[in-house]
């Protein structure tokens, strides 16, 4: 099992990807407009007491707080799943489980080999997608029974 923390890309998302991903959704090129209007020639300042910066251009992201943002970062990952059952061989069972920004892989089977090398293919294939889709690559967090294990303090 290999769980991945996807909340890095609400703050790469690259405009383009988020267009194409809306029109394979059927949304229409207004509508498209507007979404990357929401996005696009945005500017950012920091403040610190007193002190402020100056305006610097935005180019990648979901300004933070809003409403859109959960919106379209679904967009944005709604075929990762897709992507990912599309690696199964028939040896060992997978699955992928999504909830907000996490993903949960797993893979089920007899052997232990073959199940920890199809893990591994799973794990090479979300480094793909969120290069493909321009965010930062996860990394996994523990599975469970690495959890335990270190729980445990047993190096089984």
């Amino acid at each position: 099992m290999a769980g991945y923390d996807l909340s890095s890309a609400f703050v790469t998302i690259d405009v383009g990807m988020v267009s194409s991903k809306l029109k394979s959704f059927g949304v229409i090129e207004e509508e498209n407009k507007w979404f990357l209007n929401y996005l696009s020639d945005r500017q950012q300042q920091v403040q610190y007491n007193s002190s402020r910066s100056s305006f610097r251009s935005v180019q990648y992201g979901v300004p933070q707080g809003s409403i859109l943002g959960p919106l379209l970062f679904l967009v944005l990952v709604a075929d990762l799943p897709e992507e990912l059952l599309a690696h199964a061989d028939g040896t060992v069972e997978i699955g992928v489980s999504t909830y907000a920004d996490d993903t949960l892989c797993w893979v089920a089977g007899r052997n232990a080999e073959q199940v920890r090398a199809r893990l591994e293919v799973l794990c090479s294939a979300i480094a793909t997608y969120a290069s493909k889709n321009y965010f930062a690559v996860p990394l996994p967090s523990p599975s469970l029974p690495d959890l335990f294990r270190q729980l445990n303090g047993s190096n089984r």
